[in-house]
């Protein structure tokens, strides 16, 4: 396990120490006490699902160009510290998302680790034209030299996805629960 971590640590500081190239805000941990899930319809509401899960999917499998196909134009993935008011990282339009993800998975691949996202608690809701999302990853990771997988981390994600042809999200914000560096598996 000591040298699963020494062999992520890189990563994990590529991941938490780039630099903020917006003023994006990073939401509040309660801020689902006052999130209003409602006036999504049932067809609405499995799209999100569906859209999500090939989030995770496309994570998991570290398929960048699935991954950034599943952002706006103007979309942008943050990455919060649990707590902060500014996100560590942010990563604007499709291109760079798939770029930074490369840059995340190289040392993850070259390591031999795999990674396994479970998705879930979630909270749908629509604001103007946008559907607000708010839910719940526990990611797993696993190697050749672990006899099973073992918990990476918890996170909270919240999204703004928009219908363009179809749905996409606008906005992903992931606040892992435990901000010092582990194994980030993201």
């Amino acid at each position: 396990m000591r040298n699963i971590i020494k062999c992520l640590l890189p990563a994990a500081v590529l991941v938490l120490g780039m630099p903020v190239i917006a003023a994006a805000q990073c939401p509040a941990g309660d801020a689902w006490k006052s999130f209003q899930p409602a006036g999504v319809t049932n067809d609405e509401r499995n799209e999100v699902i569906d859209l999500m899960a090939r989030y995770g999917w496309a994570m998991d499998n570290r398929d960048t160009a699935v991954l950034s196909s599943l952002f706006s134009d103007d979309g942008s993935y943050e990455l919060c510290k649990t707590g902060a008011t500014q996100p560590d990282v942010v990563v604007k339009t499709p291109t760079e998302i798939a770029n930074h993800f490369n840059s995340v998975f190289r040392p993850l691949t070259e390591r031999g680790l795999n990674t396994r996202r479970l998705l879930g608690n979630y909270l749908i809701g629509k604001r103007d034209d946008a559907i607000e999302v708010k839910m719940v990853a526990v990611v797993f990771i696993q190697s050749v030299d672990m006899s099973s997988s073992q918990p990476d981390y918890l996170a909270f994600i919240s999204a703004t996805l928009v219908r363009r042809n179809n749905l996409v999200m606008q906005r992903l914000v992931v606040t892992p629960v435990d901000a010092r560096p582990s194994l980030m598996a993201r």
